[in-house]
């Protein structure tokens, strides 16, 4: 038997080399595909495998060399195998018997070819698309391939792949160094290259299915039942955007089962693994995670597990879990909020702070509710919910309630409550054409964010401030409507303004008598204006303690107001625009006050023992009386009208020049001058009289108006008033020449210098008032801003001991010879510039591009040159990385303000006192690409020689996890923590250390 195998293979042998010399161009698709021994076959032991591949093996191809590369197709049926021959060669062997040995171990059917027979026609194909299919086929088609080699046992009906061999079918892909394919059972084998390979690590087994992945030592598949076992698993499963959960296991099992729908055959994998451990940490050997002995995990669903421990860089914690499930996917799902800071506070005792629960409320928003707790009473609750509409709208609402207790200095119990209100609403462009409404709230009672918040912002902010506006706009009519709500609030007095509703409704300026066909110049009364305004105002005050009281609304201001404004401007001598304009304006005032001085001696008794023993007894009156404010509900209007007369005019100076850096200076005057006349309203019955006795007991005469603290309290209470008003702006701009692209640039020197005043004809004395000048202009590419304001007087005056000025109707002209005398000036030098900036100066470029392109420039060099390493392409994260001090800083924001203040005190000369001056520095620090020193504020104050409110943070990146320190030493607070990186489902833990600002004492 054994020589007729052999003649049978040396026949074989020698028929398919006279083949080949008839046919050379069918010799590449036969190379690689030489039949092997059947008897060097084992297919039990993959360590035989491997010796048998040694000799039977083709050479490893090269990279250029795709041919020796092969990928094959298996059809649905397994009884044949594609040798993927050509075309020409396959017609020939259509032709011969089978070449494979019988039961016998014959080989029947061949007769060598007739060399001089010519070539036969193409032969019919056979359609095969009435063959019947096995039952126990697969439905698909298996593509496999391998990069050094691929062994065939056709007698066993399995194909070993070595080298980076891929085996796909449906869907489902297997990579690996080392492939068993089972064609008879349709299961895969997969492991690294062969255990007696120098490299056997390498090349692991790496599983794919849809959204499901694997990484093992060593799997098994089966493509017909969907099921798999895994050795050493690692898979990752989506937990949301930006966030994946690690499952490593010592052995896991998955299946494919069909979906609960009926209708639907979509399949779902369930994975179980052993002696597994899940976490987000995708370090090879995981910082932390949960490890159980039995796991379920539904991607993309769920992760179901019995107990299981908290496990801490391979060591075991206490922490225990009876069982759980961890929903996976992207997403919202309800659930616990864990703490994330625990506190031990002196004060508070023992709190806990930022436990929760989490509320999903469908596609367009969510609720998330967490609180604070402390063993000693202190309390406090937050709900945040953010919420948005595609093309609609986007906003977030803000909660707070806080009830903070403490003890005073005789252990008596003190209860602190406040509360805050944040809320954001922006609407779409696109969301209607007429209507919009948007706005921002923030409001607070009892100073809540400086006591509960730390941060440099929040504490240093004195004023807050509320906007929300509905606008209504009328298409084809002058009309808009506005409803508003307003409210400011300083957090140094406490005190607190609301306006709601504001209500305005505006007519646009329009031409009443304007001809519907114009002709080219137009009748003077065409170009007569005219508009409107109505408001109307409600007013609530009080302080942030107190605003919620009775007495805040009983004392709410509500007024409505009208104004309308008729004008009927002309040009004259083509230079001048003459405008004669007339106001009026009414106020309906529906709160009003009465003031009242009540005769109520207050007497001081004091008891005196003389020096005999005897006692004397001093009376000393105090008080004569109260000075009392009555608020009074009614309607109660007032009026005033003003007529006036403008004239302005533009006034050009240029001077040019030929030669040099400045071609030319530009001086534009717009003077304005304007006749106005108030009637008297000295006599309205609106003004009040009424008798104080002060401490001397003399009577003394005060006069009030009634809409003194109303919602429009500006109803006029001067005399009659004929006065010419006079504006003097000033515009001053250069043309520079630039020699390095022959262009001229125009700049502004400086922004406005304006000066103004005005003369009274009806007055007695000080007719003409003090002279204004105001002015502003930007330096070294708007890094500097310059404002200077002065005041001047054309009279002299007395200045007592006090420094008090007292104007007397003396011009200062007669006295001192001089026109006008200097009372007051200001200066203010506000410098805002970053590191980038200040080096592009220094360098004499543009700051903003010859830094961006100088930054990525050098960046690309040292990424180019590190290109093996894993952050190639990214930016920067270390000082060495950098290469230069001036990139590590360029994120620094400097800001320095500087203002001068020039008055004269008493009789002495002219004294400049410096009001403020302090620099301010923001920033972040990238010390190394794992340490990190966060400026949020550090700020010096030279004037009072210390630092204000230094606000620091020092980070340290510990991979999956995060060290963090935050101090504020002006508040002795700082808060310590070791914590997992924001986004893991474990990001509540977290090893605290603090002392927050109840228990902390001042540094500074």
């Amino acid at each position: 038997m054994k020589t007729t195998l052999y003649t049978a293979r040396f026949f074989l042998l020698t028929s398919c080399l006279l083949l080949s010399v008839l046919m050379p161009e069918n010799l590449s698709s036969l190379y690689a595909q030489t039949i092997p021994n059947p008897d060097s076959l084992v297919v039990n032991a993959p360590t035989d495998s491997l010796r048998t591949a040694a000799t039977d093996s083709l050479p490893t191809p090269t990279s250029s060399d795709s041919s020796l590369v092969q990928t094959d197709s298996l059809p649905p049926t397994l009884a044949t195998d594609s040798l993927g021959l050509s075309p020409a060669l396959a017609d020939s062997l259509a032709q011969m018997p089978s070449l494979l040995p019988d039961s016998t171990g014959r080989v029947t059917g061949f007769s060598p070819p007739d060399s001089s027979r010519r070539p036969s026609p193409p032969i019919q194909r056979t359609d095969l698309s009435k063959v019947n299919v096995s039952a126990d086929s697969l439905e698909a088609t298996v593509t496999y391939s391998a990069r050094d080699s691929m062994k065939y046992d056709i007698a066993n009906e399995r194909i070993v792949l070595y080298g980076n061999a891929n085996v796909s079918y449906d869907g489902t892909s297997m990579t690996a160094g080392y492939i068993v394919f089972d064609k008879k059972n349709n299961i895969v084998e997969a492991d690294g290259l062969p255990p007696d390979n120098p490299n056997a690590k390498e090349e692991p087994p790496n599983f794919e299915n849809g959204n499901q992945s694997f990484s093992a030592g060593r799997m098994r598949y089966n493509f017909d039942t969907g099921k798999g076992v895994v050795y050493e698993a690692a898979t990752k499963q989506q937990m949301g955007p930006g966030n994946e959960m690690h499952v490593l296991s010592g052995k896991a099992k998955f299946t494919t089962v069909d979906s609960t729908a009926q209708s639907s055959k979509k399949k779902q994998e369930v994975v179980y693994s052993s002696d597994a451990i899940f976490t987000t940490c995708n370090h090879p050997h995981p910082h932390f995670g949960i490890r159980s002995k039995k796991q379920k995990v539904i991607p993309n669903k769920l992760v179901v597990v019995g107990p299981s421990n908290l496990e801490i860089s391979g060591i075991p914690t206490p922490v225990w879990l009876p069982f759980g499930a961890f929903p996976l996917g992207i997403n919202a799902q309800t659930g616990l909020i864990f703490s994330n800071n625990i506190d031990i506070s002196e004060e508070l005792g023992l709190g806990v702070r930022g436990i929760g629960w989490y509320f999903p409320m469908g596609d367009y928003t969510n609720l998330q509710l967490t609180g604070n707790f402390y063993t000693r009473g202190t309390w406090g609750i937050q709900g945040v919910m953010p919420y948005t509409k595609r093309y609609k709208y986007r906003g977030n609402l803000t909660l707070r309630y806080n009830s903070q207790r403490t003890e005073n200095a005789q252990t008596l119990p003190v209860r602190q409550r406040s509360m805050a209100i944040s809320w954001r609403h922006d609407q779409d462009q696109r969301a209607h054409p007429t209507n919009t409404f948007g706005g921002s709230i923030n409001f607070q009672t009892n100073n809540d964010q400086n006591r509960n918040l730390n941060g440099a912002e929040v504490v240093q902010q004195s004023s807050l401030s509320s906007n929300v506006n509905f606008r209504k706009l009328f298409p084809g009519k002058p009309f808009d409507l506005s409803i508003s709500a307003r409210h400011s609030q300083n957090t140094q007095t406490r005190q607190m303004q609301v306006e709601l509703p504001n209500i305005n409704l505006r007519m646009k300026t329009i031409n009443p008598f304007k001809a519907k066909k114009p002709q080219n110049k137009g009748s003077w009364y065409e170009k007569i204006t005219m508009s409107y305004n109505m408001s109307a105002l409600s007013v609530f005050t009080g302080t942030d303690t107190t605003f919620f009281e009775s007495s805040t609304f009983e004392q709410a201001k509500i007024g409505v107001q009208h104004q309308a404004n008729v004008s009927a401007p002309f040009r004259l001598f083509k230079f001048f625009t003459v405008s004669p304009s007339a106001s009026y304006n009414e106020a309906w005032n529906f709160t009003t006050i009465r003031r009242d001085f009540f005769d109520e001696l207050t007497i001081d008794t004091t008891v005196i023992e003389g020096p005999s023993g005897e006692t004397n007894l001093t009376f000393d009156t105090t008080s004569y009386g109260v000075d009392s404010t009555f608020f009074r509900r009614g309607f109660e209007p007032w009026r005033s009208y003003r007529v006036a007369l403008s004239v302005n005019t533009k006034i050009y100076g240029i001077r040019e020049f030929k030669r040099g850096p400045i071609r030319g200076i530009r001086h534009t005057i717009t003077p304005n001058i304007s006749f106005g006349y108030t009637p008297d309203y000295s006599d309205a019955d609106y003004l009040r009289d009424y008798i104080v006795i002060n401490n001397q007991g003399d009577s003394v005469t005060n006069s009030y108006s009634i809409f003194q603290n109303s919602a429009y309290s500006s109803a006029p209470r001067s005399q009659s008033a004929m006065s010419i008003n006079y504006t003097l702006n000033n515009n001053f701009e250069a043309k520079l020449w630039s020699k390095k692209d022959s262009t001229e640039k125009k700049i502004k020197l400086f922004d406005n210098i304006s000066i103004n005043g005005n003369y009274n004809f009806i007055r007695d004395t000080l007719k003409w008032s003090d002279v204004s000048m105001n002015g502003r202009t930007r330096l070294f590419k708007n890094i500097t801003t310059v404002a200077l304001r002065a005041t001047f007087s054309p009279y002299d005056a007395i200045y007592s001991d006090n420094g008090t000025a007292t104007t007397i109707n003396t011009f200062y002209f007669d006295s001192n010879r001089r026109f006008l005398r200097f009372v007051n000036a200001t200066l203010g030098l506000t410098n805002g510039i970053t590191v980038k900036q200040i080096r592009g100066l220094i360098q004499g470029k543009d700051a903003s591009s010859s830094s961006n392109s100088r930054s990525s420039s050098s960046r690309n060099s040292r990424n180019s040159s590190r290109s093996g390493s894993s952050r190639s392409g990214a930016n920067p994260q270390s000082l060495l990385e950098y290469g230069d001090l001036w990139s590590l800083l360029e994120n620094f924001r400097i800001q320095h303000v500087f203002n001068l203040s020039r008055r004269r005190i008493g009789d002495r000369r002219d004294t400049t006192i410096v009001t403020s001056h302090s620099i301010t520095l923001r920033g972040d620090l990238q010390i190394t690409p794992k340490w990190r020193i966060g400026l949020t504020q550090i700020s010096y104050n030279f004037k009072d020689k210390r630092l204000v409110y230094p606000d620091l943070t020092f980070t340290r990146d510990l991979h999956c996890w995060e060290m963090s320190m935050q101090w504020q030493p002006s508040r002795g607070r700082y808060f310590f923590s070791i914590y997992v990186k924001p986004g893991s489902f474990l990001e509540r833990l977290r090893v605290p250390y603090q002392k927050n600002n109840i228990d902390g004492r001042n540094f500074f």
